[in-house]
């Protein structure tokens, strides 16, 4: 199964496109420090920006990916029995899913440093018309929260997450 994990960072006020720029500079490089893909604003899919079309002054839309030249979060959102393969070649990490989400809870932890976002929505595997009230999550709780659940085989693989400081 593939995972698409996207949603929106949360902006303190309306930004400048020069403002929204060297922003999307900083959130580069704390997903290339994490070893993680990101897809922000503009270069995000049609799908995504449909839904949060009539109020994104004050987002900033993303997909979260494996790495940069996917956009799927197959391997990062998988559980810890699955083995990914593209022709013949096992491409996932190997990480267990606790490895795997301290990458992601640090990245989300350096998004959160910069005084212009506010918090963090992440929906994983969620079709954006389905009416999910996401859960309330501090960076500290992300881990455990998300590890546990990918280690439950009847995981849904459905989550609206709202990550805050």
């Amino acid at each position: 199964m593939s995972f698409f994990a996207s949603g929106y960072f949360l902006l303190q006020k309306k930004m400048t496109y020069h403002d929204k720029v060297n922003l999307s500079f900083y959130l580069q490089q704390c997903a290339v420090s994490n070893s993680l893909g990101l897809v922000i604003d503009g270069n995000v899919g049609n799908n995504i920006r449909r839904y949060f079309l009539e109020d994104s002054a004050n987002k900033m839309l993303f997909s979260i990916t494996d790495n940069p030249t996917t956009n799927v979060a197959q391997v990062l959102f998988s559980n810890d029995v699955v083995k990914i393969y593209e022709n013949h070649v096992r491409v996932d990490t190997g990480e267990s899913p606790a490895c795997r989400m301290n990458r992601l809870r640090t990245f989300w932890g350096d998004v959160l440093r910069h005084p212009e976002i506010e918090n963090i929505l992440l929906n994983i595997n969620v079709d954006f018309n389905q009416d999910i009230e996401p859960i309330e999550i501090s960076i500290t709780e992300f881990h455990d929260y998300m590890v546990k659940h990918m280690l439950n085989p009847k995981w849904s693989e459905e989550e609206r997450l709202l990550i805050h400081r």
